[in-house]
């Protein structure tokens, strides 16, 4: 994963959620803007609307948290 900021730093959170439940959470280093994301699967997943939230937070920060959700079909 990549970020537009080439200085973003610090640890990324994800969590991947489907109908409340969380199927997946992951956590990386950044550094210089990149993370090499290491996800596990916490249980099974079907068709259906899913939401991804990353969180990075850094030493004297603040964390960043993005939250992203399809909107249609793909």
């Amino acid at each position: 994963m990549t970020f537009n900021d080439a200085t973003a730093k610090g640890t990324l959170h994800v969590t991947l959620t489907r109908g409340g439940h969380t199927v997946a959470v992951g956590q990386a280093s950044v550094r210089q803007g990149i993370a090499d994301l290491t996800m596990r699967q916490r249980r099974r997943v079907s068709r259906g609307g899913w939401r991804m939230t990353m969180v990075l937070s850094a030493p004297h920060t603040a964390p960043r948290t993005i939250v992203v959700t399809p909107t249609g079909p793909f």
